[in-house]
């Protein structure tokens, strides 16, 4: 532990030394100083440099590190220099590794800071320009003056320094160039007077690039001098969108603290060279008078190789002269000899005086880009105007002569531009130049050809302009977009203006195939109403494919079946272009069209027609027909206003409505070949023959909302309905057609043959129990009113009060029923898709013969329930021989089924000896009288007999008979006396039906003198009889057979009698039973 005894020692010990104690001093001073200059270096430099650049350059700097290089240099280690301090962070600059300051000590001592010279290496010096702000990066930074002493300028040593331009867009940060450089800066020369050299030193594609020169510094207020030579290799890339090499670079200017004067300034270019002269002024406004020549060079937009490109300009300059180059693009060779005067604090206001001569320049304006080329003439500057005088040129083959000028330069300048030519051609160069909206009329009427052209521009300095382009068409050609008919050989004028167009007699020539005349104007206002009258007119017309295919494409439904060979027609017409409704934007039109036509035809109407005349209003999407006369072999067709719709309800076929007036047509068989197979279809074989008057409207596939209905009158006058080729009979009436529905009003249907029923329209079974029933003779049919619906494939359903009168009918393929006659009326309705119908009908028959008996006053009601499918007729009446018939029929009508039949009759008081008279015509020996009461119960299958079943009853009274009947020759094999008639008081019968068999279940006869009893059958339609009788000579009503008869001893005698064979020839076997008299006795009942 150091103690204060401990030092008071070691203070003793060196006093006593003194050599010791000197070197202890000498050894302090040292390191006191070297600690000093160490803290110099270390802490002092670095703050006291990065104070000084800052308020050298005004902008943020940072020093990593510094420090003493021996006694006269200072080196100070990761410089870095920003607009600010985050601009420093994130855009440097500068950023330099290391910079070394070499300096004179003794000058420093003296207290005079004299630098020698500064090595700058390793160091990337970045230039951004902001194409928004305009502004350089540079431009932050506000370097100071600074007075060096002596006026020594020290020497600036560049080892292997980066300088990169950029430039920042909308965000985006674009490298324009980076270059390596080596060189020196004021290398001491002559008394006040340095030079410099600097190169390129291979790096980032520049090629041998050297800049060499010097300047001499003026003394006591004197100008200084500046001269340098040198060329620049562009780098394959360029800079700034050009990629020419400036050689043979030659400048010497003067300059002092007020002026820049520019003594010689130029450079080649390929084969040009550039030449600069004059002042420019640092003080102030920083005025600027330079004179400009340019020689041989090749001026352009673009970064074409050899050419001086201007592009660069236009993005980062906003005056009127970048503005103008801009727009109009100009490019070419020329030569230039122009003074600038301005003040370059205010570019705005620029003066430019002297010539460009144009040799081979093309401009192409922004506004209106068809390109102009070839330019020949002077174009002259003169203060802040410019005039373009008399300048030729072309585009492709076109020429065209221009004229014009420019005056005040700036917001307020008044422009004057004119373009004519002899033969401005309408191609796609002129289209691709056009305003959307001038395209669009372009596309809507396609011209092409030429026309002598004059484009006039004038804007006046409060920026109001005029525009106009006059057009005289030669022999042009055109087709409207929405009336594509081709107008060929126009001649006339057209004239625009801004929102304005006006045509003015323009006339077209078709090969003598008729004229054609285009007038109108069109004004587009804001603050008013716009004025669209434009007009087509056409005269004589050919209606031929052209024409059919002007009209618009979806009435191609109606137009293209015209059969064109057979039609020798023309038209006149006029087409109205307007705004559409919906979009004010797009064109639409009407055309009014008149026809006169020799001859007409239509493959949908295929009847030929003569002395056509038409008047119509073509629509986008409506035909409107005025009138149409025709005359055609059936008759004259005359048609008034009317409608066709290309799109009807159903999108897939036109609609029309028409006003029909026809007078005394025939329906003949052009006319039904002419309907074509659509509406055949749809009334199958049905037609309708002869002339009718029909008038009213006719609507197809109509919209109720754009045509109520159908409203057609058919009026007929004894024509013949036909099915294929047989006349079903002859119509009288009026049919009313009303939309989907035809109704009758006093519509007769006469002498219609029953045997010519369409027996195909019905089902298998019906036409089949038609082909059984057999109808023959002729009805006629009365609708006193009803309707019959129509739907797309034909009749849907009828309902109808109709009255039939039928005369002379028969039925049956023997005419089992025949001299039917008398009439039915009622209510009928059937439903043709499903096959239903019902009727409520009340007949009155005056007479029918059934199998050659007569059936008189039939009368009943006939309802038809759709529910049950059942037929009935329930209380009909009848006359039959002076007797009465009751009776009801009910006849079941289900799908796929033979029809059947229930049919109850009661009968009273019929004549037998008239019924069985006109069944046989019997002789005189035959039945002589009786009368006749009973009922009749029978069922089955309409048209199939054999299905039959049911009952008979019969009761006959007081019936007189001939010794030839069949009950005749019974009684004569019975061995009874043969009197001239047999008389029965009364006959019982019972029997049962089974198909054409009759089975007689009970048989009860009472007569004078015998009683018959039996059972047996009858077969219709064998014509077989097997009959078992048993007969005795007096009244005993309660025995039933044989068996009980003898039992209870009945009668004296007894006969058993067989009938046999056929009821034409029936063979009677007669047995005599007394033999068994006595042996009964004993079974008799004592009295």
């Amino acid at each position: 532990m150091i103690t204060l005894a401990k030092i008071k020692r070691f203070r003793r010990f060196f006093a006593r030394h003194r050599v010791l104690l000197s070197a202890e001093s000498s050894l302090v001073w040292l390191v006191l100083v070297a600690a000093i200059f160490y803290a110099i270096s270390f802490f002092v430099i670095p703050a006291a440099a990065e104070a000084t650049l800052q308020k050298l350059c005004g902008g943020a700097v940072d020093i990593q590190s510094g420090r003493f290089k021996g006694f006269d240099a200072i080196r100070l280690n990761g410089i870095v220099m920003g607009e600010d301090s985050r601009a420093m962070l994130n855009d440097p600059i500068l950023k330099a590794d290391q910079i070394e300051v070499q300096f004179d000590l003794w000058q420093l001592l003296r207290g005079k800071f004299s630098v020698h010279s500064i090595v700058l290496s390793d160091f990337l010096l970045t230039a951004d320009y902001n194409a928004s702000s305009k502004e350089w990066n540079l431009g932050g930074l506000s370097f100071q003056k600074t007075n060096f002493s002596g006026r020594q300028i020290p020497l600036l040593d560049i080892q292997q320094a980066t300088v990169r331009l950029r430039q920042k867009k909308a965000g985006i940060t674009e490298i324009l160039t980076t270059v390596g450089i080596n060189g020196q800066i004021a290398i001491p020369a002559e008394k006040n007077e340095y030079r410099f050299s600097l190169e390129t030193d291979g790096r980032f594609g520049f090629g041998e690039s050297n800049l060499k020169g010097g300047f001499r510094l003026g003394d006591d207020g004197k100008q200084s001098h500046f001269f340098a030579t040198g060329q620049i290799l562009m780098p394959a890339a360029g800079i700034l969108q050009n990629k020419w090499d400036m050689k043979d670079i030659k400048l010497e200017a003067v300059f002092d603290e007020k002026t820049i004067a520019i003594k010689q300034s130029g450079f080649s270019i390929g084969q040009g060279r550039a030449e600069f002269d004059g002042v420019i002024g640092r003080t102030g406004h920083c005025p600027m008078e330079l004179n400009v020549a340019l020689h041989g060079l090749t001026l352009s937009d673009r970064d074409d190789p050899g050419t001086l490109s201007y592009g660069w300009l236009l993005e980062s300059s906003d005056t009127g002269f970048a503005r103008f180059l801009r727009r109009f693009h100009p490019a070419g060779a020329g030569e230039l000899d122009i003074s600038i005067t301005a003040e370059l604090d205010n570019l705005s206001q620029t003066r430019l005086d002297g010539l460009i001569l144009c040799k081979d320049i093309s401009i192409c304006d922004d506004q209106f880009p068809y390109k102009i080329e070839k330019m020949q003439g002077d174009i002259e500057f003169a203060g802040r105007a410019i005039r373009l005088k008399q300048i030729q040129a072309r585009h492709g083959d076109i020429h065209l002569l221009i004229d014009g000028g420019v005056a005040n330069f700036g917001p307020e300048a008044s422009i004057y531009f004119r373009v004519t030519s002899d033969d401005m051609r309408f191609d796609d160069d002129l289209y691709q130049s056009l305003s959307a909206k001038a395209k669009k009329a372009w596309y809507d009427f396609a011209p092409e050809g030429l026309a002598e052209t004059d484009y006039y521009f004038e804007r006046m300095p409060d920026g109001q302009e005029k525009k106009e382009v006059s057009l005289k068409l030669k022999n042009m050609s055109a087709i409207y977009k929405h009336f594509p008919y081709p107008l060929k050989n126009l001649t006339g004028k057209i004239v625009l203006r801004p929102g304005e167009l006006f045509i003015e007699d323009v006339l077209t020539n078709n090969d003598n195939r008729g004229q054609i005349k285009v007038v109108g104007r069109v004004l587009q206002r804001e603050e008013t109403e716009s004025v669209f009258d434009v007009h087509i007119l056409g005269k004589a017309i050919p209606v031929d494919r052209q024409l059919i295919r002007a009209l618009p494409k979806k009435y191609g439904a109606f137009f293209d079946p015209l059969e064109m060979d057979e039609v020798e027609a023309v038209a006149d017409f006029v087409v109205t272009v307007f705004p559409d409704k919906a979009d004010k934007r797009f064109l639409d039109y009407s055309a009014e069209i008149g026809v006169e036509a020799d001859a007409f035809s239509h493959d949908e109407f295929p009847l030929p027609m003569t002395d056509v005349e038409l008047t119509a209003t073509v629509t986008e999407n409506v035909v409107l027909l005025k009138s149409f006369l025709a005359q055609t072999e059936s008759g004259p067709i005359r048609i008034g206003k009317s409608q066709l719709w290309s799109q009807g309800a159903d999108p897939n076929r036109p609609g029309i409505c028409l006003d029909l007036d026809l007078k005394g047509f025939d329906l003949n068989e052009p006319f039904w070949a002419a309907v074509g197979q659509e509406m055949r279809g749809k009334l199958g074989n049905l037609g309708l023959r002869g002339r009718v008057n029909a008038t009213g409207q006719l609507a197809v596939n109509v919209p109720k909302a754009e045509c109520a209905a159908n409203d057609l009158i058919i009026d007929c006058n004894d024509n013949p309905l036909t099915w294929n080729d047989a006349v079903l009979g002859r119509a009288n009436g009026r049919l009313h057609i009303r939309d989907d529905r035809v109704t009758f009003s006093g519509f007769e249907v006469a002498d219609i043959p029953l045997a010519s029923l369409p027996k195909e329209r019905l089902s298998e079974n019906a036409a089949g129990v038609l082909t059984q029933i057999d109808p023959k003779g002729k009805v006629s049919i009365y609708l006193e009113d009803g309707l019959l619906k129509i739907g797309p494939n034909g009749p849907e359903q009828i309902d109808v009060h109709a009255k039939v009168n039928a005369d002379e009918l028969s039925f049956g393929q023997t005419d089992a029923v025949s001299g039917l006659g008398g009439d039915c009326q009622g209510h009928f309705v059937f439903d043709f898709e499903t096959r239903r119908w019902q009727a409520l009908v009340h007949y009155d028959i005056d007479q029918f013969t059934y199998r050659d008996r007569l059936v008189t006053g039939l009368s009943g009601d006939l309802v038809f329930d759709p529910n049950s499918m059942q037929l009935a007729s329930e209380g009909f009446t009848a006359a039959l021989y002076d007797g009465g018939v009751i009776g009801n029929l009910g006849i079941i009508l289900q799908p796929d089924e033979l029809p059947r039949y229930q049919l109850e009759l009661n009968y009273d008081g019929v004549n037998i000896q008239m019924l069985l008279a006109a069944g046989e015509k019997m002789p005189s020996q035959g039945v002589m009288q009786g009368v006749a009461a009973g009922r009749l119960a029978l069922e089955g299958d309409i048209g199939d007999f054999s299905t039959s079943r049911g009952t008979f009853e019969t009761v006959v009274v007081d019936l007189e008979m001939g010794r030839q009947t069949l009950l005749g020759k019974i009684l004569t094999a019975v061995q009874l006396k043969r009197p001239e008639n047999f008389v029965f008081s009364e006959i019982d019968v019972s029997a049962a039906i089974l198909g054409p068999e009759l089975v007689f279940n009970h048989i009860r006869m009472l007569g004078s003198p015998l009683i018959f009893y039996g059972q047996g059958k009858v077969n219709f339609q064998s014509r077989q009889i097997d009959m078992e009788l048993a007969s005795w000579d007096q009244k005993n009503g309660s025995e039933k057979t044989i068996l009980e008869a003898l039992t209870r001893g009945i009668g004296s005698a007894l006969w058993k009698v067989q009938v046999r064979g056929t009821l034409d020839t029936p063979e009677v076997d007669a047995v005599y039973l007394s033999v068994l008299k006595q042996p009964l006795n004993i079974f008799k009942k004592k009295e």
